[in-house]
């Protein structure tokens, strides 16, 4: 929230207007955009979709992701906990993982699959984790979401952005695959196209970010099929203890 929150002041400190309404329609009027919320209707010369997996920005301008590219994460902010290690363990009923990552503040807790069709029993697989490793912890507040997950690099193959538009982040599809991690791709996106939009090209943003890290999100699509299987897990464990000032302890 508080990183939200930074970013929202900062675009306001740059210029920017925030309306607190919630777009329920969007259509394409010649060559403007008519956007119709639960107060008003608004004209718009360009609309950049970073509304989320379940984009209606993307809903109605390409195809939304389907459930097939949807992930599932939840967990939990917990207290009593800042002197915990860093902690990683794979499922060993599903592609995914549970983390522990303790915060000036507080911890984050939580577990994710990357297919929604194996989520059943998410929650309890990480209740139990909790009771098991850290029965002493107070919860203060708990959280699910759906998260891209794409599983076909041929999704990339329609462009994300035209003459008018773009989707960034999440509505872009663009998640990792493998850790689920959003956050740097969705600045980045956000970066490249406002550059595009600058420059009064918004559609070349799709070729830009692809060629910032499409390299990297094509791969890890590809890796994804094989990457949590135990020899491989233990070699991707061990790279990652290397290359990390963290030093987070891994379990499998």
């Amino acid at each position: 929230m508080k990183f939200d929150q930074y970013l929202v002041d900062r675009a306001i400190e740059k210029g920017a207007e925030l309306i607190k309404e919630k777009v329920v329609t969007l259509k394409k009027k010649g060559n403007l955009w008519q956007l119709k919320t639960t107060h008003r209707t608004y004209i718009a010369e360009i609309v950049i979709g970073a509304d989320g997996v379940n984009s209606l920005t993307r809903k109605e301008i390409i195809n939304p992701l389907t459930r097939k590219d949807k992930g599932l994460c939840l967990g939990y902010l917990a207290d009593e906990m800042e002197d915990q290690d860093v902690t990683i363990k794979f499922s060993p009923y599903r592609k995914g993982f549970i983390w522990v990552i303790p915060r000036a503040e507080n911890t984050s807790i939580g577990i994710s699959t990357t297919e929604i069709s194996t989520s059943h029993g998410l929650k309890k697989e990480l209740d139990m984790f909790i009771q098991q490793n850290y029965p002493k912890i107070k919860k203060t507040s708990s959280w699910a979401a759906l998260i891209p997950n794409v599983k076909d690099t041929k999704i990339f193959n329609t462009p994300l952005a035209g003459t008018n538009w773009a989707l960034i982040g999440d509505a872009g599809g663009h998640v990792d695959p493998i850790s689920g991690e959003g956050i740097l791709y969705a600045l980045l996106d956000g970066e490249l196209a406002a550059q595009a939009i600058a420059e009064n090209t918004p559609k070349y943003y799709d070729k830009m970010w692809k060629k910032t890290y499409g390299i990297n999100l094509f791969a890890a699509i590809k890796m994804r099929k094989w990457i949590y299987k135990k020899p491989v897990l233990e070699f991707y464990c061990e790279s990652l203890k290397y290359l990390s000032n963290i030093r987070p302890i891994f379990v499998i």
